[in-house]
């Protein structure tokens, strides 16, 4: 059929990943590999530039003729401060598509039989909606999300509410781009999807990696200059890259760079991911880094580290959603509020060669909270004190048991599974401290947890660790 007898200029591709990359190339997402392969497919194959071409300008025209400021069309979608405002990418598509045609020597890219405008001026499904993250003190404005739609944010956090139930959070600055409810590309920026049944599958696409989820919740982070980080918070995913196909569970992360190769990420922290709900003081945190003796870059594993966050219903482990809690509805003790802590793994209770090494910035009370089921070990009753203090662990579904009956509960003293002893030690200084493992090995217990509460007016010297 010649061109002048088509309805519609060009075809849709049988080839998905051929789809995919001129996605990435006229939404400005590709890098500048995927955009040399789009130039060599353009050369080699009149059918992708038909493709290219027909897509480039149904960009264009769906951009020119969207004005609703409620939806979101094909182009480009600022969101800046509580606006959203819209921003004609013609230009920046024509260009693209300009930037094509020169790459393929000898090929005349605008041929003769012009465009139908009507048949272009098609209707992009609405795929979800989002709003910004607010303190509450207004209600929220949410925007339709259309699919196949490059949305920017300048700064803070949105909350993007997908038609397969999925729950996206995402946080500035950076880019997405939903093609349907089922998949996502991150240009740049932070994400964490919540996945719920009968959504497994969701996808998130970026230039380095593809996420594919098994019914669960996990973070994306891309760098602008290249580079995506994983972590899983519950449940499975699995990550692909060029060179490299990996299984991660919960309380397993990964960096991959932008050749595809795939390293543990060490440590997670709450605006790894996400934008930070805490303003934290003008000091700085107690707690700089954490690492042990046993993981290898293999195993993926990941501690947390949260400044100034505990508290109530606070998770507990990386490897489970255990929480803190206070024994009573007293709740927790003061002196323990809004200290920094460690999320360390649980599963660590039975490995007795292990060696967790903590950096603190600042003098600092270091608190160690031990399962009352458990023996001190030597080197916590050699290093620290036990006080009269104590805490709770609200225990919920332990990973791959999903006929397990424990669930966790909201607030203090509720569901409360055992008991903690609280044991401290004063570190006037700064400097490394190192944790051993547990004295005895079983199932019915769980692993400590390491609490900093920084100190004031003391002066900081260097210190040996334990």
């Amino acid at each position: 059929m010649s061109q002048s007898e088509r309805k519609v200029p060009g075809h849709l591709l049988d080839d998905p990943e051929v789809r995919a990359l001129c996605d990435a190339c006229c939404d400005g997402l590709a890098t500048p590999q995927q955009r040399a392969e789009m130039s060599d497919l353009i050369s080699s194959s009149p059918e992708v530039l038909d493709y290219v071409v027909a897509h480039s300008f149904m960009i264009s025209q769906l951009v020119a003729i969207s004005e609703a400021p409620e939806e979101v069309g094909a182009g480009v979608v600022s969101l800046e401060s509580s606006r959203v405002s819209r921003r004609l990418s013609m230009r920046r598509v024509l260009a693209i598509a300009a930037s094509i045609a020169v790459a393929v020597a000898g090929v005349e890219l605008w041929r003769g039989g012009g465009f139908d405008s009507p048949s272009l001026q098609a209707n992009l499904a609405v795929v979800g909606r989002m709003h910004r993250v607010t303190d509450g003190s207004s209600p929220p404005e949410f925007v339709n999300v259309n699919e196949r739609t490059r949305v920017d944010i300048d700064e803070g956090e949105y909350e993007v509410s997908l038609s397969s139930g999925v729950k996206l959070t995402v946080a500035g600055p950076g880019n997405f781009v939903v093609d349907n409810p089922m998949y996502c590309r991150l240009g740049f920026g932070r994400m964490t999807a919540n996945v719920p049944k009968g959504a497994e599958g969701f996808r998130v696409h970026t230039g380095d990696a593809e996420i594919v989820d098994h019914g669960t919740r996990f973070g994306v982070a891309v760098d602008p200059n290249g580079g995506t980080d994983v972590a899983v918070f519950e449940g499975k995913v699995e990550v692909l890259s060029r060179d490299e196909q990996r299984k991660l569970s919960i309380g397993r992360a990964v960096s991959v760079t932008s050749n595809g190769a795939m390293s543990r990420m060490l440590v997670v922290k709450p605006d790894s991911f996400e934008v930070s709900k805490r303003v934290l003081s003008s000091d700085g945190p107690a707690i700089t880094s954490v690492r042990d003796n046993i993981r290898s870059s293999d195993e993926m594993g990941y501690y947390r580290i949260v400044n100034e966050g505990f508290g109530e219903d606070q998770p507990a482990y990386v490897d489970r959603v255990h929480q803190w809690n206070g024994l009573g509805r007293d709740g927790l003790p003061k002196e323990l509020l809004g200290a920094d802590y460690i999320l360390p793994f649980n599963d660590d209770k039975t490995v007795r060669e292990i060696e967790i090494t903590v950096t603190l910035a600042r003098a600092s009370d270091v608190y160690v909270l031990l399962d009352a089921r458990v023996n001190p070990p030597a080197w916590l009753v050699d290093g620290f004190v036990e006080t009269e203090l104590s805490v709770g662990m609200d225990e919920g579904e332990r990973p791959g048991h999903p006929e397990d009956p424990r669930r966790t509960s909201v607030g203090a003293g509720n569901s409360i599974d055992y008991r903690f002893s609280v044991w401290k030690r004063k570190l006037a200084g700064i400097g490394t401290v190192t944790f051993g493992g547990l004295p005895q090995i079983g199932e019915f217990m769980s692993m400590y947890g390491i609490v900093a509460v920084p100190l004031s007016g003391v002066s900081t010297r260097e210190i040996d660790a334990i």
